[in-house]
């Protein structure tokens, strides 16, 4: 028998949305194993909507694991590119100078390759300049 968090998909959206708003290490954890493992493309929405909202990261746990996705994630996938350079805006503004270097850095300036969109390539370059700015 499924548990409720696979069957409670409205549920489980509301959970993922507020898990980083405890601005704790432990919720830190759970955000970035689930953006790491979860494969509904609405969750990991919802997940990367939260840290962009609370960019609390003081491991940067959740920014390796937001390095991962944007690796992993498909060029043509232009929703969660997006959400994914805003998330790594906000944990590296939340955070403070040393998140920036390298891998917020690091992994805007993979969004700038050709193999992505120039949409994805615009909003990277201007949210590299947002950070770089700051």
């Amino acid at each position: 028998e499924k548990s409720v968090f696979e069957t409670d998909s409205a549920g489980m959206e509301n959970i993922l949305s507020q898990i980083n708003l405890f601005g704790t290490d432990t919720f830190c954890d759970y955000t970035a194993y689930f953006l790491r493992n979860e494969a509904n493309k609405t969750f990991i929405h919802t997940l990367l909507k939260g840290v962009a909202t609370n960019g609390y990261d003081p491991q940067g746990k959740i920014l390796e694991s937001l390095e991962y996705l944007a690796h992993n994630t498909s060029e043509k996938d232009e929703t969660i590119l997006k959400d994914i350079c805003d998330a790594v805006y906000s944990v590296c503004i939340t955070n403070g100078g040393n998140a920036i270097e390298p891998r917020g850095k690091d992994t805007l300036t993979t969004l700038l390759y050709p193999k992505y969109t120039s949409v994805i390539r615009d909003y990277a370059r201007n949210t590299l300049k947002k950070l770089v700015g700051k």
